[in-house]
């Protein structure tokens, strides 16, 4: 089921990315298109930039669309890179649309529902911060004689590795960080186990 959710969240943004070349067709400009009209302004032609201002903004769309295919190539070849390479492609997207708002509105919404997985992948990479400390004051272990009952073997081992006493726990902390894994889905984790005796 995840991978498949891979494959479709891949052709996504491989289709996001390709309606991007179309603003570095229009502005240009090396066609004329209806849905976006040549202009020589951004922000509801509140901005003039001229016909060279244009060929720079139409470059960025077509770094976008480039960015957005490559960060899907890199998704589907899990590659470490494809996660800052989308969130580069998302920013420029955001801001390229959001300059051309009156044609290019739907982009910035497929930006935006984009967006939206992408910084749950973020999360998911971010390791939570360590446990702070454990408050108790460390104990001084406590040791009891051998029992004299014990398998000789036993015996031997007890004086061997511990002495003539058995270390007695009254508490026990451990704690770390690791991940978990549900479904196929890998969650950064962190644990503590708390032992305390008579509790």
């Amino acid at each position: 089921m995840l991978q498949v959710l891979v494959f479709v969240g891949a052709a996504i943004i491989i289709l996001h990315g390709l309606v991007h070349l179309l603003g570095f067709v229009a502005y240009w400009p090396l066609a004329e298109l209806a849905e976006l009209p040549y202009k020589t302004t951004l922000l509801n032609g509140r901005f003039p930039i001229g016909a060279s201002g244009m060929r720079v903004y139409s470059v960025v769309w077509l770094v976008t669309a480039v960015a957005f295919v490559m960060a899907a190539i890199g998704l589907l070849a899990k590659q470490s890179w494809w996660l800052p390479l989308l969130g580069t492609a998302v920013i420029l997207s955001l801001i390229i649309t959001a300059l051309d708002w009156n044609q290019a509105w739907r982009g910035t919404i497929v930006s935006l529902l984009i967006l939206v997985p992408l910084l749950l992948a973020v999360g998911l990479r971010v390791q939570p911060r360590p446990f702070p400390p454990y408050p108790e004051p460390t104990q001084t272990l406590t040791a009891v004689p051998l029992p004299s009952d014990l398998p000789a073997p036993v015996a031997r081992y007890y004086k061997t590795s511990m002495g003539d006493g058995v270390p007695v726990v009254e508490t026990a902390v451990i704690s770390g960080r690791g991940q978990l894994r549900i479904k196929g889905v890998t969650f950064p984790a962190r644990f503590r186990f708390t032992h305390i005796a008579g509790q």
